[in-house]
C-alpha cells in the first residue's frame, strides 16, 4: 500500500512540475517568437527590395537586378538564401527555378517549405507593377532560427531544470517535517503497555490531529469501561460461587471423615 509521504509527494510534486513545464514552453514561446517575427521582418523587407528592380519591358514584367545587388541579396554567412518573382498568371519573372510558385495573397504571407530537402522559411509579398500584380517571394533556410531554438531551449531548460531539483527538495523536506507530529504519535502509541488506556496527550498535536485523537480516546474510554465491567462480572461470580463450594467442601470433608 502506498505510504501517505509518498501520496503528498506525487499530489504536490506532479502540478507543480507541470506548472514548471507549462512556464517553460511560455518563456520559450516567448524569447523565440520576437526573433522569427525579426527574422519574418527580414524577409518582407528583402521582398520589398526586390520590387524596385521590377520593370515592363515590351509590355511584360522583368527583373533588372545587377549582380552585385543579388550578390548582396543573397549575401549570408549561415543560411542559403532564394527568390523568384511571378506574374499574375504564375510565370516566373526571375530568380531561383527551384522556388515554388504560392499562389495569389492580399497581403504578405509567411510560410514554411522544404527545397531541395532544406527546412526553408519563404515570404510572399504582392506587389502592383501597372494594372498587373506580381508575386514576389524570397526564402531562406532555417539555420540561424534552429540555432536560436536550441539556445533558448538551452538557456532556460537548466534553471528550470533546477528549479525542479531545488522543489523536490523542498517539498521533501516540508512533508518531512509536517509528518513528523504523526511519527510522535505513532512512536507514542507503540511504546505504551498493552492495558494503558489512559487518555493520548492533546499536547503539541496538530489541529488536523485532534479528531483522532478524540476517537482514540472515545475508544480507549469505552474499552477500559469494557473491562472495567467484566472484572466486576467476574469478582461477582465468584463471590456467588463461594459459599456453595464451601458447603460442597465441608460435605465432603464428613463424608471422609465418617
Amino acid at each position: 500500500m502506498e505510504g501517505l509521504r509518498h501520496r503528498l509527494l506525487r499530489w504536490l510534486l506532479l502540478p507543480l512540475v507541470a506548472l514548471t513545464v507549462g512556464s517553460l514552453v511560455v518563456d520559450y514561446d516567448v524569447a523565440v517568437r520576437p526573433a522569427n517575427d525579426a527574422y519574418d521582418e527580414a524577409l518582407a523587407n528583402t521582398a520589398l527590395a526586390l520590387s524596385f528592380h521590377l520593370q515592363r519591358e515590351n509590355g511584360q514584367a522583368v527583373l533588372k537586378l545587377t549582380e552585385r545587388a543579388e550578390a548582396m541579396l543573397r549575401a549570408d554567412r549561415v543560411d542559403r538564401i532564394a527568390y523568384a518573382v511571378f506574374d499574375a498568371t504564375g510565370r516566373r519573372v526571375g530568380g531561383d527555378s527551384d522556388l515554388p510558385y504560392l499562389g495569389p495573397t492580399n497581403g504578405t504571407r509567411f510560410d514554411d517549405i522544404t527545397l531541395a530537402g532544406q527546412a526553408m522559411r519563404i515570404a510572399a509579398l504582392p506587389h502592383h507593377l501597372d494594372d498587373e500584380t506580381l508575386l514576389i517571394e524570397v526564402a531562406e533556410t532555417t539555420h540561424k532560427r534552429d540555432e536560436l531554438s536550441r539556445r533558448v531551449t538551452a538557456a532556460l531548460a537548466g534553471p528550470n531544470l533546477a528549479l525542479i531539483l531545488i522543489t523536490l527538495v523542498v517539498v521533501g523536506w516540508g512533508i518531512e517535517v509536517g509528518l513528523k507530529p504523526l511519527e510522535r504519535l505513532r512512536r507514542h502509541i507503540a511504546a505504551r503497555p498493552a492495558k494503558d488506556l489512559t487518555p493520548l496527550p492533546h499536547e503539541s498535536v496538530p489541529e488536523e490531529l485532534q479528531p483522532l485523537i478524540e476517537a482514540l480516546n472515545r475508544q480507549f474510554a469505552l474499552l477500559a469501561e469494557s473491562l472495567s465491567s467484566q472484572e466486576r462480572f467476574l469478582a461477582d461470580a465468584a463471590h456467588q460461587l463461594k459459599t456453595p463450594l464451601a458447603a460442597l467442601q465441608s460435605q465432603l470433608e464428613l463424608a471422609i471423615g465418617d
